[in-house]
């Protein structure tokens, strides 16, 4: 405090975006008029008061704005202020400055306030047709491909053509070797109508009794009846096939919906990484992100005109092509 009694001290202002933290001002960085604002710039002035020291508003030579690009790879002003620190041409910066290594190899940077890293999510999850693609695909999930192709291709269609052989031609069975027709002579009316004994192709049997493998699959019981001594023990080993495999899906289907319930939201540049999301960011948060969360580059999206990890661009607006990113 003592030590910076009645000295004068070249600042430079650099302009956060609408001074809801760090300093604002509508004209930009390093404006020398007083139309500054924020709560950086406030604390400035409260440490000038209590320490007797003058701030002189000071942009820095624009001559060394080439050198502040070569050394830190880009046309940031805060990066061109802690440039210009650096070398002395300032005495410090004032706003709300993202800590990455670059910028504190070459000057201090001193921090009033908790600044932490912000990770914005696009929630797609109201989106009507993936909101529907996904809880279509949600009835399969239980059981894994295989298997469902095992119960609808092997399993089933099995077990209904051992019902018929089970069952076939015995008496009062749903699957008779032989059918009563009755055969009636349209063109000559006095012809008496003949019964004939017509024997019922093997197929349309298997067929039918796939289909009600199918049908008790679906309904949960097996609703044809079984005369036979050998068909009721099939009857057992299919209708106990079936509770199994309706009990099993039932509590899969349960376990898969409460887990979703309970699972939480992206809640960290970590979990965001764990499941597969790409990370809007602008350039220096992405070097921070890396070096201290150890994730690789190819989890963020390259600027479009230099193709590295991070928005950098020099003919926009790097925080705002986040946001124009995310979709």
């Amino acid at each position: 405090r003592g030590s910076l009694k009645g000295e004068k001290l070249k600042v430079g202002y650099n302009a956060n975006t609408g001074g809801w933290k760090g300093s604002y001002n509508k004209n930009g960085s390093f404006s020398t008029d007083d139309e500054w604002s924020g709560p950086i710039v406030d604390f400035i002035k409260e440490a000038a008061l209590e320490g007797g020291f003058e701030i002189v508003k000071t942009a820095p030579p624009e001559w060394l704005h080439k050198g502040s690009m070569s050394f830190f790879g880009g046309s940031s002003k805060f990066d061109f202020c802690v440039y210009a620190t650096s070398l002395g041409y300032l005495d410090f910066c004032v706003g709300s400055y993202t800590i990455s290594t670059k910028r504190s190899s070459v000057t201090t940077m001193f921090e009033t306030e908790s600044d932490p890293v912000y990770l914005f999510v696009h929630d797609s999850a109201n989106d009507g047709w993936e909101e529907f693609s996904y809880n279509f695909r949600l009835i399969g999930q239980p059981f894994s491909y295989g298997a469902w192709l095992l119960i609808f291709f092997f399993t089933l269609p099995v077990m209904g053509m051992l019902m018929v052989f089970h069952e076939y031609d015995h008496p009062g069975t749903a699957f008779p070797k032989n059918e009563v027709t009755f055969v009636d002579d349209c063109d000559n009316k006095e012809k008496p109508v003949e019964i004939e004994s017509r024997k019922i192709p093997l197929y349309k049997h298997l067929l039918s009794s796939i289909y009600m493998a199918f049908l008790s699959f679906n309904e949960g019981a097996y609703s044809q009846g079984v005369v036979s001594i050998s068909g009721k023990i099939h009857l057992i080993g299919l209708a106990a096939f079936v509770m199994l495999i309706l009990a099993v899906y039932t509590a899969n289907l349960a376990a898969i919906l409460t887990q979703d319930a309970n699972t939480s939201g992206i809640d960290s540049i970590k979990s965001a990484v764990r499941r597969g999301y790409n990370v809007c960011a602008e350039r220096k948060i992405a070097q921070i992100v890396m070096e201290a969360y150890d994730v690789d580059g190819s989890v963020f999206v390259p600027d479009p005109e230099d193709g590295k990890p991070g928005f950098n661009c020099g003919t926009c607006k790097s925080r705002q092509r986040v946001f124009d990113f995310m979709n």
